[in-house]
């Protein structure tokens, strides 16, 4: 163990944020610069062209690629624009949205299920159209479109702006469009009037083809989410409704785009399980999704933690006030022994992680909170913080889980007690409390999709693991069962 050689405290530095949006908003200097771009993606192929999804877990950095793909088109004279699903859909919006909606009982006893019902695309339509005026007119651009769709020249701060009871919109509509707008009363032209949002949004594509020629313009749609809802509420499948809409509406407008080299893209990002959802309730989206997707994943049988070890030493080479004089290789204890074995940084990361950013800022954090008057990472030091990892990760894999499963969080912790369970039959039984409602094999499921348990398999007398971080599809009831080792402490079994 090396001795110390820099005097600045843990606490001193700037180690990041578990959320990248808030680091780029608090220091887009330090975001910039610790930002690595994952190798299973090419960022130059998010557009209107080519992939305008982002598929990845959580934590897996979907919103970071996003927003450092915006902050480069910013640079490059676009427009653009970070809006957040999650933050801007209030409760009191999603009432409006569900009132937009007038039920026809006879059609609704014949569905499925409430959501097949549900139809928000125009909706969502008039929000990109207004959305991408407002950023235009921010750019100086005047023309038909922009003063058509957002005449005031007004902020578009949330997704119902302007639209009235009855999906109505007040605008001032061109003559040409009497077809259109046949409620319209063109003896007052110079008058703002009540008129559908779907004729809104017709006039809206109109004047976007006779204009867009010249607009530069770039969306992020971020943080498409379901989690903390009931799954059986009508909140939780309006929200499947919301998001499904919507990615057919940019899918759309993409199109209409590329189509006619407009150079206005949408992007938006979509965690693994809530494509599978929506893939549940319509078919239709899986084509749109695999037409339109990238997909961000660290993991490579190669790599033994070393990209992961990479974004931990960049992140504190930039965040350290002496960046230019100390020594990385110095600050950070070459080995770590746990459990009598002894593993270098690099593969401490590969086995303590689900080969994520995330993690790595996450244990970070802990380390930081944990030990603040240290000066340097020190094995005693990461042990003193592995319970603070262990409980910030498990909350995070468990709000996974929320989305398919509602879950008793204190029962599971004391439902799960050895590391390794030698059948699935013996670990499906431990966990039957955990789950209220659910199907045990689908909760099993829901637990290896996460990454809270994986597969064990001894042939050969030797133990090999298999992790859906690791590309694994399907939990195997033939094996055994592992409980992820940074989970142990969360679960206190690291000593069983």
């Amino acid at each position: 163990m090396k001795g110390d050689i820099v005097s600045v405290k843990i606490s001193e530095l700037n180690l990041g944020q578990i959320d990248s949006r808030r680091e780029y908003e608090k220091d887009r200097n330090y975001f910039i610069k610790s930002f690595v771009e994952p190798d299973s993606i090419n960022m130059d192929t998010i557009s209107n062209k080519q992939n305008f999804i982002i598929i990845g877990k959580k934590g897996s950095g979907k919103t970071a690629v996003l927003l450092n793909k915006m902050d480069k088109m910013n640079s490059l004279g676009y427009a653009t624009s970070f809006v957040s699903f999650y933050d801007e859909l209030t409760p009191e919006e999603s009432r409006k949205f569900a009132q937009s909606k007038v039920f026809n009982f006879l059609e609704y006893s014949k569905a499925s299920s409430i959501v097949d019902q549900y139809d928000f695309r125009e909706i969502w339509k008039s929000f990109i159209f207004r959305k991408i005026a407002q950023l235009s007119q921010e750019h100086c651009i005047d023309d038909d479109f922009t003063n058509f769709a957002n005449p005031s020249k007004s902020k578009i701060i949330n997704f119902l702006h302007n639209i009235k009871k009855g999906l109505k919109v007040s605008a001032r509509v061109p003559a040409q469009y009497a077809d259109i707008a046949a409620e319209y009363d063109f003896s007052k032209l110079e008058t703002d009037q009540d008129i559908s949002v779907s004729a809104f949004n017709k006039i809206c594509q109109d004047l976007l083809l006779e204009n867009a020629n010249k607009y530069k313009v770039f969306i992020i749609i971020d943080e498409l989410v379901v989690s903390h809802f009931n799954t059986q509420s009508d909140e939780y499948m309006l929200k499947i409704a919301l998001i499904r809409d919507l990615i057919k509406t940019l899918s759309l407008i993409n199109d209409t785009c590329c189509h006619n080299n407009f150079d206005v893209h949408i992007a938006c990002n979509l965690r693994p399980e809530i494509r599978d959802l929506i893939n549940s309730i319509d078919a239709e989206i899986g084509k749109i999704v695999d037409d339109s997707d990238t997909q961000i994943h660290w993991y490579s049988p190669e790599d033994q933690g070393e990209i992961l070890f990479e974004i931990m030493k960049l992140k504190i080479i930039t965040g350290h006030p002496e960046k230019d004089s100390f020594d990385i290789d110095s600050f950070i204890d070459e080995s770590i022994n746990i459990g009598g074995r002894d593993h270098s940084i690099p593969k401490f990361l590969s086995l303590n992680t689900w080969h994520k950013p995330r993690d790595v800022v996450r244990l970070l954090k802990s380390y930081q909170k944990k030990n603040p008057n240290h000066t340097r990472i020190t094995e005693d030091g990461i042990k003193n913080s592995l319970n603070e990892y262990a409980r910030a990760s498990a909350k995070e894999l468990l709000d996974e889980v929320s989305v398919w499963h509602e879950i008793n969080t204190k029962n599971i912790q004391q439902c799960i007690r050895n590391k390794t369970y030698n059948d699935y039959e013996s670990f499906s039984e431990s966990i039957k409390s955990a789950t209220l409602r659910s199907n045990i094999d689908e909760f099993c499921e829901s637990l290896f999709i996460s990454g809270i348990i994986g597969n064990i398999d001894y042939t050969n007398n030797k133990p090999r693991y298999f992790w859906s971080h690791q590309g694994e599809e399907y939990l195997d009831r033939s094996m055994g069962i592992r409980i992820h080792p940074a989970l142990w402490n969360y679960f206190n079994i690291r000593h069983r």
